[in-house]
């Protein structure tokens, strides 16, 4: 997920699905994330971001207020004078610099409250993809929706109505409950939260925590949530997603 770094913290914008898939397959076909980051520290968003409108030469040396402004946009706050004179006094290339802050452990934990999303909405990335993975069992199809839904999300709706919607579609009543539609607010059934379990962790469940999950009384879209956006699921779909 280095290109969604890369691109929330040279614009301020979170990217669409079109623009991840292609520099996904710029990269299958043998460009670099290195590559990838000058070319964005030399667009004219990143000039307008951080150089007042001026280009700015990804290997020219970092200058204070191009430095100010990459720590500021990553971890969140005004950074101290010594740490702009820190950065500046290594005499690093402009990308360098940017490619230690988009690639380091606090912005790449969770890049997206860093970027203008219209609105005010909360962007769905990769949540709707988890959604769309778990729902319908074609992780590698998600993106060719993705953008509509963002814009439903980010307009009127929100991430709970785009799991009802998934729930109660045709999609998850193939790959659920044999072709039958379901309500996504009727309780979950055994035959159900059998499948969900065993397609978001990978493994047949045992009795005993299908079980479980039938006697809480939840309704169909939250026991779906709880595995969609769960750790196991999350991780697998970070680790699979573009790659289909």
């Amino acid at each position: 997920m280095q290109e969604f770094e890369i691109i929330v913290l040279a614009t301020g914008l979170v990217p669409t699905a079109r623009q991840l898939i292609g520099w996904e397959a710029y990269q299958q076909s043998g460009g670099s994330v290195d590559s990838i980051a000058a070319t964005f520290v030399a667009s004219t968003m990143f000039a307008d971001k951080y150089n007042n409108g001026s280009p700015v030469d990804p290997n020219s040396p970092i200058t204070s207020s191009i430095a100010s402004g990459i720590i500021g946009n990553a971890l969140g706050t005004a950074p101290t004078t010594n740490q702009v004179n820190a950065w500046v006094n290594t005499g690093l290339p402009v990308v360098d610099v940017f490619k230690a802050f988009a690639f380091g452990d606090q912005f790449s934990a969770d890049p997206e409250p860093h970027s203008n999303i219209p609105g005010g909405g909360i962007d769905p990335f990769p949540e709707f993809f988890q959604i769309y993975g778990l729902a319908t069992g074609n992780l590698s199809a998600a993106a060719q929706s993705f953008d509509g839904w963002w814009q439903y999300e980010i307009g009127t709706g929100s991430l709970a109505s785009i799991e009802a919607a998934f729930v109660g579609s045709t999609m998850f009543a193939n790959q659920y409950n044999s072709g039958t539609l379901v309500n996504p607010n009727a309780t979950i059934t055994s035959a159900i939260a059998e499948q969900i379990i065993a397609d978001a962790l990978g493994a047949t469940p045992t009795p005993e925590q299908v079980s479980a999950w039938v006697e809480t009384g939840l309704p169909v879209v939250d026991v779906f949530q709880a595995f969609a956006l769960g750790d196991q699921y999350s991780a697998y779909v970070a680790s699979h997603i573009f790659f289909p």
